[in-house]
């Protein structure tokens, strides 16, 4: 009887722990982690501050929690394509990536600005975000060359995908406001989605390859800029 108890104590707290998390990431992806302090979320969640300490010691330990479930999201559909035809995968990693910005902005928004703003805390998520989703996206594109296709330097790679998800993200609100456009809309959103698959299959093509002697290097790619 107790052993029932407790187990259904430990479901009843996981839920209230992933209704916390869902919380989270909104408010983290509108106010920015360096804005959001734990009594907005406790004020979103209908709660008072000290409630939250019972599910997480704190801010970072909340984002933490948050971040390492939309890498361990995105890295679920990012292996799904270990599949598809080799002359189709850098094509559908894109695909893959702005389909789940388009589905879950808020959570693209966080990993966009892991690997963008270096201010951000390097919790055990993060760092984990940066090896793995450049390890798989790495290993898929090399996959793609082993079997005929064009060699794909990972890091020029993903900072073109990233980077024009990136702007397009970061000026939505100034252009609904000036000119009434909506850069994340479904409509632009394909779009987008058009402009990087006919830029993706040049690139599959070796239109622009270069000798760079870099396609196998590590990347940090939140380093790159402040």
């Amino acid at each position: 009887m107790q052993a029932t108890e407790t187990s259904g104590k430990t479901r009843k707290w996981n839920r209230k722990r992933q209704e916390i998390m869902s919380v989270a990431e909104s408010v983290f992806a509108e106010r920015g982690y360096e804005s959001t302090k734990l009594e907005h979320i406790a004020e979103a969640m209908q709660m008072q501050r000290p409630s939250l300490h019972y599910y997480f010691k704190g801010k970072e330990e909340l984002y933490d929690a948050v971040f390492g479930q939309i890498v361990d999201d995105h890295l679920q559909a990012i292996r799904k394509l270990r599949d598809v035809p080799t002359e189709e995968l850098p094509e559908k990693i894109a695909v893959t990536w702005i389909d789940f910005a388009a589905q879950r902005p808020t959570a693209a928004h966080l990993i966009l600005e892991q690997y963008f703003n270096n201010r951000l805390p390097a919790t055990p998520s993060a760092i984990r975000a940066r090896r793995l989703i450049f390890t798989e996206v790495s290993g898929i594109l090399k996959q793609g060359c082993a079997n005929g296709g064009a060699v794909i330097d990972t890091t020029f790679f993903m900072l073109l995908v990233s980077g024009m998800t990136k702007f397009w993200a970061s000026v939505q609100q100034r252009m609904i406001q000036r000119l009434d456009y909506d850069t994340l809309s479904k409509e632009n959103l394909e779009q987008l989605r058009l402009v990087l698959t006919g830029i993706v299959t040049d690139l599959m093509s070796g239109r622009y390859t270069a000798s760079t002697g870099q396609a196998d290097r590590p990347a940090e790619v939140g380093a790159v800029t402040g």
